[in-house]
């Protein structure tokens, strides 16, 4: 049987090919994020909604989701802008709670000194012991504890049962990731506990472990100064955080 190959073609229609999509192009996200740009984001009720900083690739505003009782920390090796995110933080958790008690936990080189006229209380641990224990025993009031430094805090006293029963307290928290890591007794466990907080140039294949999260192996954009993954409800998002205007 010999077939005409045109005209069996001609019964079918053609079909259109598309044109052929090149890869989504992704500028890297730009290492200053001024907090104006996030801080209208704040959202204040049952759950309270922090925003963090600019997303990648969607450039969308992310934050973190916080329950009752649940603390933040945030982790990063030295100049990775743990302070600068505490002070970020800090700033939008004191708007969500004007009335509280805001108390920061800081030695004489950390950057929160420069905010002490926003706090009721600023100095190291050792000087805040009778403050500490007021928010522990509770005194009808909301409380915010920023702590600076904390791996460097061992004897944390009123401080770790603050982590472990809060009552009316919410602790912000800040170290250094690779201490954090090799102190498995140590109070910032209880901090970790809820997994939120912000992993700034993590350990891509270990830091997950301390927001209890995967990171991805391997990211596209490198990890400068404010750059890392917010972390809430088990979801890890890689971020540039806002605060550029509170690093200086």
């Amino acid at each position: 049987i010999v077939t005409d190959l045109a005209a069996t073609l001609a019964e079918y229609p053609v079909r259109e090919v598309p044109p052929h999509r090149q890869p989504m192009a992704v500028e890297p996200l730009s290492g200053a994020v001024p907090s104006h740009r996030v801080a209208d984001h704040l959202r204040v009720g049952a759950v309270l909604h922090l925003p963090v900083g600019i997303a990648e690739p969607d450039r969308a505003v992310a934050g973190l989701d916080l329950h009752p009782g649940e603390h933040l920390l945030v982790a990063g090796p030295p100049r990775s802008g743990v302070s600068t995110t505490l002070r970020l933080l800090g700033g939008l958790l004191r708007r969500a709670g004007p009335e509280a008690v805001t108390v920061a936990v800081a030695g004489p080189s950390s950057p929160l000194r420069a905010d002490a006229s926003h706090f009721d209380a600023v100095g190291e641990h050792h000087q805040l012991d009778q403050v500490l224990e007021l928010a522990r025993r509770g005194d009808g009031r909301d409380w915010l504890v920023v702590v600076d430094d904390a791996h460097l805090v061992d004897e944390a006293g009123a401080l770790e049962v603050l982590a472990r029963r809060p009552g009316r307290c919410r602790l912000l928290v800040g170290g250094r990731a690779d201490h954090l890591h090799g102190q498995y007794g140590h109070w910032t466990r209880h901090v970790r506990r809820a997994g939120s907080g912000v992993l700034l140039s993590p350990r891509l294949d270990a830091d997950g472990d301390l927001l209890g999260v995967r990171l991805p192996r391997r990211i596209s954009v490198p990890m400068v100064p404010g750059r890392g993954f917010a972390v809430s409800r088990g979801q890890a998002t890689l971020v540039q955080v806002a605060g550029a205007d509170l690093s200086a």
